[in-house]
């Protein structure tokens, strides 16, 4: 299968990556930094890694060109308070789902990285209880 991945270069990313890879799938890895990328997730035959901006249509569409899926693993390292104001998704997700689907990918999953490692843990307090009760509907 021939994966675009949205986020590869995070945590939720490059496990997601590196599994993808190891279960013999082709990965796109459309990043902002190709150095951070190569140096994250290394090498493999199966790593194709392609620069480009989220709010790059043009680029989007081509790196998404052949693909069957599109994982999106966006992240976003913001305070509570940037967190709770941010639109960074609703202001990308259209582009990229219409960049995506436009391109011809039939298949597109989003995933949340809250939680994943020790996220739970190093959390600050307010940030945990705003998740767990004002948002536990989104996380």
């Amino acid at each position: 299968m021939k994966i675009l991945v949205l986020g590869a270069t995070g945590r939720t990313g490059r496990l997601f990556t590196q599994k993808a890879l190891e279960e013999g799938h082709a990965v796109t890895a459309y990043v902002r930094n190709p150095d951070k990328a190569r140096t994250l997730l290394g090498t493999h035959p199966n790593l194709t890694i392609t620069p480009g901006a989220l709010d790059d249509a043009e680029r989007l569409a081509v790196a998404s060109a052949g693909q069957d899926v599109m994982v999106s693993i966006l992240g976003q390292k913001a305070t509570v308070r940037e967190f709770l104001h941010s639109t960074f998704l609703q202001e990308r997700l259209p582009l990229i789902m219409q960049a995506v689907t436009g391109a011809g990918v039939k298949h597109c999953v989003l995933l949340s990285a809250y939680g994943v490692g020790d996220t739970v843990q190093t959390a600050s307090l307010p940030m945990r209880l705003v998740c767990k009760v004002i948002m536990r509907g989104i996380f």
